[in-house]
């Protein structure tokens, strides 16, 4: 299966194979200065089993390192959490005529931006 090597320093030199052969797999930082917190995930969606996969991730700090590389292997590492998908807010469908009128006005003003960036 393809997928990725991931090692990190936050991880005292181990290494991961991340990957499924029935879905797919991917990467997350998210860094917020204002609290001075950064955080990074791995996981994915397993299509077959409707489940997300999470490997390891963690805090990071100033110096860490991560490295990745994309690469083709037998066996992955187990994921440390498999859990089922959920959506806890399902959307709601609403055909109200105000709906409509509310959708058509924020197209026609992206599609004026588009316009006149000369993307359309």
């Amino acid at each position: 299966m393809e997928g990725l090597i991931v090692k990190s320093t936050t991880w005292n030199g181990e290494t991961c194979k991340i990957g499924m052969p029935d879905g797919g797999v991917g990467i997350a930082v998210n860094a917020m200065e204002r609290d001075k917190y950064c955080f990074w995930s791995i996981g994915g969606y397993n299509l077959k089993e409707e489940r997300h996969w999470i490997w390891k991730g963690g805090e990071l700090h100033v110096g860490d390192k991560i490295e990745i590389e994309f690469a083709e292997f037998d066996e992955a590492t187990p994921p440390v959490l498999k859990k089922p998908h959920s959506c806890p807010n399902p959307p709601k469908k609403d055909d109200s005529p105000e709906n409509w009128q509310f959708k058509l006005k924020t197209y026609q003003k992206l599609k004026k931006v588009l316009e006149d960036e000369g993307l359309i």
